[in-house]
């Protein structure tokens, strides 16, 4: 993720989907820090993998989404 990051000109962030459990940004725009609930406030600085299993409960894809995409 740190190669598209670095590739895409203009890239504030990075993100993959995978069919996991477990939610991590690392965000580096407060100086590198680990964010493993996505409930947390953090800074769309970084790269991370957000889980998105098919046929479950997605609330940490929704609240990244939602993140994401706020006015």
């Amino acid at each position: 993720m740190h190669a598209y990051l670095d590739a895409i000109y203009s890239s504030d962030y990075s993100v993959v989907l995978y069919p996991g459990p477990v939610f991590k940004f690392f965000e580096i725009q407060e100086g590198p820090k680990v964010v493993t609930n996505f409930k947390e406030k953090y800074g769309l600085s970084g790269v991370g993998a957000i889980p998105l299993i098919p046929g479950r409960d997605n609330d940490a894809f929704s609240s990244v989404i939602e993140c994401f995409f706020q006015p």
